[in-house]
């Protein structure tokens, strides 16, 4: 490639980028658009919820987490609450899992104990 042709693609890609640089400040800061509140979503570069520190329910406790995270996260965190149901922490979707005694699901609930999706019967943990 001989110098002219090299220097006509250096000039026009500095072109480019002036352009491009004048576009932006041609637009008043008011007018610009800024992203929407990605509401339940994680932000960008993160790719885990992490686990909360209080138990979902009162009177929780701790117990030894027996489900694998997939992915090769370890297990998931796992609380027994008094009526012996199964609580274990999604970290992909922010939420809590709870599980019957024997295993069996009954439903998703956010951080604030409120149901967001129903049991499936599909889905079972080892108590």
């Amino acid at each position: 490639m001989g110098k002219g042709k090299r220097r006509a693609k250096k000039v026009a890609k500095d072109m480019g980028s002036k352009i491009g640089r004048r576009a932006e400040e041609s637009v008043p800061k008011t007018q610009q658009k800024e992203p929407p509140e990605r509401k339940g979503q994680l932000p960008p570069g993160q790719r885990y919820h992490p686990a909360p520190n209080t138990p979902p329910v009162p009177g929780a406790r701790r117990v030894r987490g027996k489900t694998p995270v997939q992915g090769g996260g370890g297990t998931r965190k796992r609380w027994k609450d008094a009526d012996g149901n199964i609580w274990e922490w999604d970290s992909q979707h922010g939420t809590f899992e709870k599980y019957d005694k024997r295993g069996r699901h009954l439903g998703e609930y956010d951080t604030n104990g409120n149901q967001t999706k129903p049991p499936d019967p599909s889905r079972k943990v080892e108590p």
